[in-house]
């Protein structure tokens, strides 16, 4: 089985959007940035908190978009 990966980058929002539905693309975490994979895991306020959570016991921190 074949999976086309572009068609989920945006979100399940982008996968609505792309079959013609109306849906509120803000992210539902934050209320602030589109939803999207790189926001998700990476811009979002909320998920990077979430990461630091977990990453801090190993001493690391949340990735950073550069």
């Amino acid at each position: 089985m074949d999976i086309d990966i572009n068609k989920y980058k945006d979100g399940a929002n982008g996968l609505l959007k792309s079959k013609g539905m109306m849906v509120d693309s803000h992210c539902v975490m934050c209320q602030n940035g589109e939803e999207s994979i790189n926001h998700l895991f990476l811009t979002c306020g909320v998920a990077i908190e979430l990461w630091d959570s977990v990453l801090s016991p190993m001493r690391q921190r949340a990735p950073r978009p550069i």
